[in-house]
């Protein structure tokens, strides 16, 4: 696909699954703007793309415009949520990067809370973040939570991160994100095999899981690649009607409502 805005070439992404992101600011004029998507048949990632489906063009993922702040704006982070050994205390971090694309600098302060399925505010805290003109900077967040909900299958409790950024004393961007503490292990079990050895058992939170899975690809007769949120709801409740509990992505990430 090939990305056009006012009638210049902004950029060109070749992955029809995957996120592509471009920066559109110095393209953009005062009123109405026109945006054009050029869509091949045909590219040199066709053949990486030949995973045992129909083959079909068009526009696959949502398409929108989204705007930050220049001054300060989150860049993007990564959340650690996992347990401890005993199961009851929630390991938190949060690693945050924060960028400033102005020409001047600035003074951010980046904050972070954690509330709990009940609503109540578990973990809070602020980091100021010196931001020189055109640059990025990294925060470090950690913190455990005693007496954590943990997620599964079976009781999906998750707990809701709000970063908020501000600039100058005001509150210039916000971010909200759903964390889930639990904790994958693969590891020897007391059970023996005939042959003498110990049989090696997936757990989730400290409980023995058997995965039963399928295969999954997005197609429909109707809309092709493009699967709707409807559907996708459809596919899983059927799963879980089978007793299904494990999904493979063949051969590629799902769109983000998959999730």
């Amino acid at each position: 696909v090939y990305v056009y805005l006012n009638g210049r070439e902004v950029g060109y992404s070749e992955d029809s699954k995957t996120s592509a992101e471009f920066a559109v600011s110095d393209f953009l004029v005062p009123g109405v703007n026109t945006l054009v998507l050029k869509i091949y048949r045909w590219s040199t990632g066709s053949y990486l793309e030949c995973q045992d489906f129909w083959r079909m063009s068009g526009i696959e993922r949502d398409v929108y415009l989204w705007c930050q702040p220049r001054e300060a704006a989150l860049k993007d982070f990564t959340v650690v949520s996992t347990l401890d050994d005993t199961y009851t205390e929630g390991l938190f971090s949060l690693r945050a990067v924060l960028k400033n694309t102005s020409a001047s600098g600035s003074e951010a302060v980046l904050r972070g809370t954690l509330t709990g399925p009940d609503g109540a505010v578990v973990w809070s805290d602020v980091r100021n973040v010196p931001l020189d003109a055109g640059s990025t900077s990294e925060v470090l967040f950690e913190n455990r939570i005693p007496d954590v909900q943990p997620w599964s299958a079976e009781h999906p409790d998750l707990y809701r991160l709000t970063m908020t950024v501000y600039a100058d004393g005001k509150a210039v961007e916000t971010v909200p994100y759903h964390v889930g503490f639990r904790k994958f292990e693969i590891k020897p079990s007391g059970e023996l095999s005939p042959e003498g050895r110990p049989y090696v058992l997936f757990y989730v939170n400290g409980q023995p899981v058997k995965l039963k899975g399928v295969n999954t690809h997005e197609h429909n007769p109707m809309t092709g690649h493009y699967v709707t949120e409807e559907l996708i709801r459809r596919d899983l409740e059927l799963m879980k009607q089978n007793n299904i509990n494990t999904v493979r992505l063949a051969h590629y990430p799902q769109g983000r409502r998959f999730y």
